[in-house]
């Protein structure tokens, strides 16, 4: 039993290895995240590249600049999401990575209104009597 378990270990090994290097290209993301309204960077940002017709999916987090790098990204059309409490989810389908030419974007992020807010709505303080 051991040595069947050492032998599945190790082809479960040389199968993702294979899978690695199968000659998909991949290209590079890079970026700067800031606040819409002030221009400012938007530090720590989730952000994730989807590839469905594949099942790929990276995540990574801006730096305190709102800057990110994400790297071996493969090639093709991706959705990017982005989600960061107290603004509204950032979805952009259509992101074309290529290998070679690194794809920049700037991104700006809409801040998200308080629940039960809008923008024609003026807050009020209830005192008791």
């Amino acid at each position: 039993m051991y040595r069947f378990s050492l032998m599945l270990l190790f082809l479960f090994a040389v199968a993702t290895l294979s899978q690695a290097g199968n000659g998909v290209e991949t290209g590079t993301v890079i970026g700067t995240i800031v606040h819409a309204e002030t221009k400012k960077p938007v530090a720590n940002i989730s952000l994730s590249a989807v590839l469905h017709n594949c099942g790929y999916r990276k995540a990574i987090v801006t730096d305190a600049q709102g800057n990110f790098i994400m790297k071996h990204v493969p090639e093709g059309e991706h959705i990017l999401l982005i989600d960061k409490r107290g603004y509204k989810l950032y979805r952009k389908e259509g992101v074309q990575v290529k290998h070679g030419t690194p794809l920049k974007l700037y991104i700006e992020l809409q801040p998200d209104e308080p629940a039960g807010l809008h923008s024609n709505m003026v807050p009020i303080t209830l005192h008791s009597i």
